[in-house]
């Protein structure tokens, strides 16, 4: 496998940090924190350093081999449990991102196309750039990421005449018991599916002693666009517009104005959130299919075309309809990854036992 650059591995991390705003972390905190969305936004972002930086030290062990296989080797038959538990959760959330992809499309841009047949083009698609492997992956990761800053940037810069202070009012008034446990839920959501970019050994970038650095910066970066895609749609808004509205974001985008003369514009600047699902896709579906093939030799194409497959079925049984999917972002979803942090720490401490004892052995 080819040098992944830092900076292809850091626009994973971005793209992992920020793509749940587009529907479901506004859709998780608009109904609870009210004017306070934005604080609890700024405290997630803190609180998602702690198992930001138990990735980096469960990154720095053993740098040259991925995730599944550092768990093979600590682990031993009990690997098997861990791995497992680990795709599954990821299999939720990718059915996550499906369905908040395909509901976003056929609700504001394609009325009358099925989801059936957006969840197929997707999985299709997926799967046979899983199969270029995971270098292929990166390299559109940087290039769509590159598009996605520039058309977020043209967006929030254009709509700051829009934002209007009082939207914000009062602050730390309206239901401040919630801002707290709101916060830990995004931030779950938000840097728990970073053990993602640990299927890209260490070693595997360009400049290994910048990785850890590389991988703060690039969260410190998601944190600040999160805060601001929740700046334009509180402050353009307002907190009620935003608990009437789907997608309160998109609305967001009809009132940009590029140029000057530039309008109707919000198609294209909401393709950002498209392409950065579509990503996150298909490194989840990568990440599996990769931990599947340690064991069992197979094709990349048929596992990855069969764990799509999976990810379709189980969408189309529990998500009969909006209301299931929308309760199910509200009350389960949050602590489907919240469950990974358990694992962050397990694998943490044997790194910790293992170090110690062969320190002692020394």
């Amino acid at each position: 496998m080819k040098k992944i650059s830092n900076l292809e591995i850091s626009s994973l991390v971005v793209i992992i940090t920020v793509t749940m705003y587009a529907g479901i972390n506004i859709d998780l905190i608009k109904e609870v924190t009210n004017t306070n969305g934005w604080i609890a936004v700024i405290i997630s972002n803190i609180i998602g350093l702690l198992p930001l930086l138990i990735y980096l030290y469960i990154a720095n062990y053993k740098p040259s081999i991925p995730i599944n296989k550092k768990i093979n080797e600590l682990f031993k038959k009990g690997s098997i449990i861990i791995n497992s538990l680990i795709c599954i959760i990821l299999l939720f959330i990718g059915i996550t991102i499906l369905y908040n992809t395909n509901n976003f499309i056929t609700t504001q841009l394609l009325y009358r196309t099925p989801h059936i047949v957006i969840a197929i083009l997707l999985v299709l698609i997926a799967s046979y750039h899983v199969s270029k492997g995971i270098n292929s992956i990166t390299r559109v990761s940087i290039i769509m990421l590159t598009f996605n800053i520039i058309l977020s940037s043209l967006g929030f810069f254009s709509l700051i005449p829009e934002i209007n202070i009082e939207n914000f009012m009062p602050i730390l008034k309206i239901d401040t018991n919630n801002i707290i446990p709101s916060a830990i839920k995004l931030a779950s959501i938000n840097s728990l599916p970073i053990i993602l970019v640990s299927i890209i050994p260490k070693e595997d970038s360009l400049k290994p002693n910048k990785y850890n650095k590389s991988i703060i910066i690039a969260y410190l970066i998601g944190a600040l666009i999160s805060l601001s895609i929740i700046i334009e749609t509180y402050g353009i808004l307002g907190i009620h517009l935003v608990k009437i509205f789907e997608y309160p974001e998109y609305i967001v985008y009809k009132k940009i104005v590029l140029l000057g003369f530039l309008e109707r514009v919000e198609n294209i600047i909401s393709s950002q959130w498209i392409i950065g699902n579509y990503i996150y896709l298909t490194l989840i579906i990568y990440y599996i299919s990769n931990t599947i093939n340690l064991k069992h030799k197979k094709s990349n194409l048929i596992t990855s075309l069969l764990i799509g497959t999976i990810i379709i079925i189980i969408k189309l049984t529990i998500f009969n309809n909006n209301i299931i999917f929308y309760n199910y972002i509200k009350n389960i979803f949050a602590y489907i990854c919240m469950s990974l942090f358990i694992i962050y720490i397990i694998i943490a401490i044997k790194i910790f036992i293992d170090k110690k004892r062969n320190k002692s052995n020394d």
